[in-house]
């Protein structure tokens, strides 16, 4: 609420928590605090934005967004001769989800190349079905020229295999160590043949249930992350399809609390 102070601490699960910490605000050094404690006096909106800590030998912690709201008024103001300034905005900017933000885009162009393809795909067929019952010749195509159509159609019907999806729950990109993850690989609103691989420093192109993971169809649960974990995921099907990866990393024991 604007006017109230908000205390921001950066501490760490080992002994001693409260050490020297540096505070970010919206990327910019503010101060460092020998105790890792720094309190915003009467906090007005141009307080407003993303804050971090960072604590020499031990990391860095998650950015965590700071909204500033007006307080209500409970009396009209006193009438004046020129109207009184519109009350400041209290929509939050806006957030975007970062493992959404790198997905949205490749999957929405490849539904669109793919459903051009299947548009001349479909029309091919029509063409071809048109003229199976006649000799090449007489429909107007020579041997050569047929075959060319054929190849073509083979080609198409390959491309229009759309690649599944990767979706992460809860839908981020860093975790914490003994943290928890659901990985699944989704194709139109169906699952079947997808599994998830990943590389990593414990092992290159290893799927879940190798070491690693518990697969449930084409999901793969993570109950207790390691820092080891960090690395590349990807859905791997039978026939060899891939969807694009995800960066996950699994870091630090500092958290950001205000």
């Amino acid at each position: 609420m604007e006017g109230d102070d908000v205390t921001l601490s950066c501490l760490t699960k080992t002994i001693p928590s409260n050490l020297p910490a540096a505070f970010y605000k919206d990327g910019s050094l503010i101060r460092t605090e020998p105790k890792g404690h720094m309190t915003l006096h009467h906090v007005t909106s141009s307080d407003e934005g993303l804050y971090r800590c960072n604590i020499r030998g031990h990391g860095e912690s998650p950015s965590s967004w700071i909204s500033v709201e007006g307080k209500p008024t409970t009396a009209p103001p006193p009438p004046t001769s020129s109207p009184p300034p519109p009350p400041p905005s209290l929509t939050p900017p806006p957030t975007c989800s970062f493992t959404t933000y790198l997905q949205c885009p490749p999957v929405l162009i490849l539904f669109l190349s793919c459903g051009s393809a299947l548009v001349l795909f479909f029309f091919l067929v029509f063409l071809v079905s048109r003229c199976i019952q006649r000799k090449p010749e007489e429909a107007g195509f020579n041997p050569q020229e047929l075959e060319h159509s054929r190849v073509l159609t083979s080609v198409l019907s390959c491309t229009t295999n759309q690649a599944a999806a990767l979706t992460v729950s809860p839908s981020r990109s860093q975790f914490f160590a003994r943290d928890s993850v659901s990985l699944s690989c989704e194709e139109n609103n169906s699952s079947a043949g997808w599994t998830v691989w990943r590389n990593t420093t414990r092992g290159t192109r290893t799927q879940c249930g190798d070491g690693w993971g518990k697969p449930a169809g084409s999901t793969c649960n993570i109950s207790w992350l390691f820092i080891s974990d960090s690395g590349v995921y990807w859905c791997s099907s039978r026939e060899g399809a891939a969807s694009s990866s995800i960066q996950l990393t699994v870091s630090g024991k500092i958290r950001l609390w205000s």
